[in-house]
């Protein structure tokens, strides 16, 4: 295969001469013997200034690689107009290797190396998702043989060059002792190293998509650089049958939609003729603006571009939105971390890892599968309910955002609302999924008992319906957390959607980031007379979102002794405690086998106390509850009672755990109070933005006033500093914990704005 290479750039032709005859030893001393392919590079001529679309480009091999400088990406286009009638084509452009901070000769031997063994750029290797995370599914890998080992060279001649993956990279088989690429950096096959990212189709998602390592920012960085060059990148032949392509990161932090809410007093046409004009003038045409349907105020609009949009870049945009008088606030609905924790198998509970379990032994007492039930006296609340001539939960329905569900022998089928579930990620009717590990295990603590063929384990609303949601998947934490992996506003549809289908309940074991337009879901739902609990998160110590929201009640964790889990958040926005420690919960095993098991974390503290809050509506019967303290109040009465009826006879930190430990027999025997139009509690959490940065301490740390800074820009930064605690190891944060004076937040990758405002 002769590659015939044309300058175009300002280098010298000697020094352009040197290096295609390092990169020919490169190729017929190292690549040959491995691929058993003869490349060699040979200098063109240059054929002019302009691209002549009359004219063929005229060159003697069987491919041609255009060394170009930044400023001509225009007349770049034109050749590869030109270039794309069946000659193979790749571009150099030396300024875009500065700026990635490498030699343009490893960029032109990282494409001479690719375009010989792919030059069409549409060969395929069946093989393992590259993240971890994904359990091996199978996806299709890009044969590109540089990509996944981008940040390794070495040098012929005194020139750098690319380092290269071996054949059997692209097998399930290794070479000996991993030597998986040219220079044995032991690289596992199909699997990426750091500063590298690989590109795969996946079948699942019917798009071709990068994957690089969670907070590798020189990988990040360097894609974010490369896609400046959309249309003549070898990225961009890698498309669909559709024509479909995704070359965003879906590990790091990116925005999806910038949700939005216009205050104007007109038509419902003219609102969304503003809110359409509005996003095109400020965001610009990638943008898709779509009607919340809970809110004819409220807009999506929705991201259709496939570069990436990162944090600082989607905060831009928003604080430039928020600054029309129309607009009441704008977000940006970011796909991030949440304080999650396992939904893998059985008791594998690696300490080292931050999203894990809290390390050591289970506690003794809790290999009994009830445990957490008899704590929070569940069991003496059936027998309440049932000696009254009623069933637990019975007619309840109890809506369920998690990351979809799996069928279990523990699970009574019949109560699991299939026809009515809804998935939010996929948008189709469908919430059922392999990934569904964590939101089988939560429904079940929920309400599993009279299952299939197995009851083993039970939980609380023995006779309450479910409705799963799927608005999470895992991610590359191991054991997964779950994320809220496209924003906060697929919860928000949840939540509106959970109340269209006459859910009572909604029970969410997941957290993250301030979200007015979760915030404003949940107050519709309390209004239809829905009983809204959240986790308070793990692992951070801040009571995540929308935990904090004074309309949710939020729930952290303890164990069989009634002691704190070590992994739980904490403090004044907790209302109530439950069982989070060695809790029995239904899952899949590896092998994709049923099984029921012990796992952590205040997901199933929730997950609880939602079953408690079932069967206190099916003891006192809902319509009853409506007619005696009208349907806006429910959730409220039922807040009071649960944290008057907590057992308080514990060792948990006073104003840090709530009230107490969960009481089923006691909300139950305690009485109906009188109607109080004051029963609804405002609190710290309802306080604003600049409240929870003080609870933070970022204004100590930073050396602001808070109520200085706009909603948009502490809403901002307290998303950064809430991102940072998610994804920062468990050890940085106690050691920043530690540091006298404290240390400041890390002002790079917030907005100019924001950085402007942070300056000392």
């Amino acid at each position: 295969m002769i590659i015939s290479v044309i300058n175009n750039t300002q280098l010298a032709k000697e020094d352009v001469q040197r290096t295609l005859r390092a990169i020919n030893r490169q190729m017929s001393e190292d690549f040959k013997r491995y691929w058993h392919r003869d490349v060699e590079l040979r200098l063109e001529g240059w054929t002019g200034a302009q691209p002549n679309a009359e004219t063929p480009i005229d060159i003697r091999g069987d491919a041609v690689l255009y060394l170009w400088d930044q400023e001509d990406v225009d007349d770049a286009l034109g050749y590869h107009a030109l270039t794309g009638a069946g000659v193979p084509f790749g571009f150099v452009f030396t300024r875009l290797s500065a700026q990635l901070g490498e030699s343009w000769s490893v960029t032109l031997s990282h494409e001479v190396l690719e375009m010989a063994i792919d030059p069409e750029a549409n060969l395929l290797a069946q093989g393992p998702h590259p993240d971890p995370g994904e359990e091996g599914r199978t996806v299709y890998h890009w044969y590109e043989l540089c990509d996944v080992v981008q940040g390794h060279t070495y040098q012929i001649d005194e020139v750098e060059v690319a380092n290269f993956v071996l054949p059997l990279y692209f097998t399930e088989g290794d070479e000996h002792q991993n030597h998986n690429d040219f220079l044995g950096t032991s690289l596992p096959s199909f699997r990426v190293a750091k500063r590298g990212y690989a590109g795969f189709f996946d079948p699942e998602t019917g798009r071709h998509e990068t994957w690089l390592h969670p907070g590798d920012s020189v990988a990040a960085d360097r894609l974010g650089l490369k896609q400046q060059y959309q249309g003549i990148q070898r990225s961009d032949r890698h498309k669909g049958v559709d024509g479909r392509t995704s070359i965003r990161d879906t590990n790091l932090v990116h925005c999806d939609a910038i949700v939005f809410e216009l205050r104007l007093e007109s038509s419902q046409d003219e609102v969304i003729d503003h809110a359409v004009r509005l996003a095109r003038t400020v965001l610009g045409d990638s943008w898709a603006v779509r009607r919340v349907l809970g809110d004819p105020h409220e807009f999506d609009a929705i991201y259709q571009g496939t570069a990436a949009v990162g944090f600082s870049e989607a905060w831009e945009l928003t604080h430039a939105l928020a600054e029309d008088s129309s607009v009441a606030f704008a977000e940006p609905s970011l796909s991030n971390p949440v304080a999650g924790e396992s939904d893998g198998a059985g008791d594998e509970r690696p300490a080292a890892l931050r999203a894990s379990s809290s390390g050591g032994d289970h506690l003794n007492g809790s290999n009994v599968p009830g445990w957490g039930l008899e704590l929070c006296r569940v069991p003496e609340a059936w027998a309440v309910i049932e000696g009254g001539g009623m069933l637990p939960g019975k007619d309840v329905r109890i809506g369920h955002p998690d990351s979809g569900y799996r069928p279990h022998d523990e699970m009574d089928p019949a109560r699991v609302l299939s026809e009515i579930d809804y998935d939010f990620l996929d948008r189709d009717e469908v919430a059922s999924s392999t990934k569904g590990n964590h939101g089988l295990a939560t429904a079940s603590v929920i309400m599993s008992g009279r299952g299939a063929h197995g009851d083993q384990i039970r939980g609380p609303a023995l006779h309450a319906e479910i409705v799963p949601l799927r608005v999470t998947k895992p991610g590359w934490i191991r054991p997964a957390p779950v994320l809220i992996w496209s924003g906060m506003r697929r919860l928000r549809d949840a939540i509106d959607y959970a109340v269209r289908v006459g859910c009572s309940v909604i029970s969410m074991s997941l957290g993250g980031l301030p979200s007015t337009t979760v915030k404003k879901a949940v107050g519709r739902a309390t209004d239809a007379g829905v009983i809204i609990l959240a986790a308070a998160g793990n692992k951070v110590r801040l009571v995540v979102w929308p935990a904090r929201y004074d309309d949710v009640i939020a729930v952290a964790g303890c164990n069989i002794d009634k002691e704190p889990w070590r992994g739980s958040s904490r403090g004044e926005a907790v209302d109530i405690t439950a069982p989070a420690e060695s809790v029995w919960r239904a899952y899949y095993n590896r092998l994709g086998r049923p099984e029921v098991g012990r796992s952590h974390g205040t997901s199933y503290a929730v997950a609880l106390t939602a079953g408690v809050a079932a069967i206190w509506l099916a003891y006192h019967g809902r319509e009853k509850l409506v007619e005696k303290y009208g349907i806006d109040q429910i959730h409220y009465v039922f807040r009071k009672l649960l944290v008057k009826t907590a057992n308080s006879d514990h060792h948990l930190p006073d104003g840090k755990f709530g009230a107490g430990i969960v009481d089923a027999k006691a909300i139950l025997r305690e009485p109906l109070p009188d109607p109080d139009p004051h029963v609804r509690r405002t609190g710290i959490r309802d306080q604003g933005l600049q409240v929870a940065i003080r609870e933070q301490g970022l204004d100590r740390q930073l050396g602001i006033d808070p109520d200085e800074l706009s909603d948009s820009l502490a809403h901002e930064l307290l998303s950064a500093d809430v991102l940072d605690a998610f994804v920062v190891p468990e050890e940085v944060v106690r050691a920043r914990l530690a540091a006298k004076p404290p240390q400041r937040v890390p002002t790079q990758g917030l907005s100019r704005r924001l950085r402007q405002v942070l300056k000392p």
